[in-house]
């Protein structure tokens, strides 16, 4: 998803939202280079509880330097 974003779509920035409560999910992000970026405060009520969600981004210049660093190719 990140190589398309950046190699194919031109984008600058990817950014997601993933529950608190879902560390496999915040640990793959991280893994990936994403960045926590902000946290929204009970902002969705799920199982009968509200829940934090964790705000997390990825920038074109931190995609190319780990790109460059792990040796990810490009698809062009």
């Amino acid at each position: 998803m990140a190589r398309y974003a950046f190699d194919t779509a031109n984008l600058n920035r990817v950014w997601l939202h993933v529950y608190e409560d879902n560390p496999a999910a915040i640990h793959v992000y991280e893994k990936l280079g994403f960045v926590r970026e902000g946290l929204l405060r009970a902002d969705s009520f799920r199982r009968r509880r509200y829940r934090n969600t964790i705000v997390m981004g990825l920038l074109r210049a931190d995609w190319t330097r780990r790109k460059q660093s792990t040796g990810i190719r490009s698809r062009t």
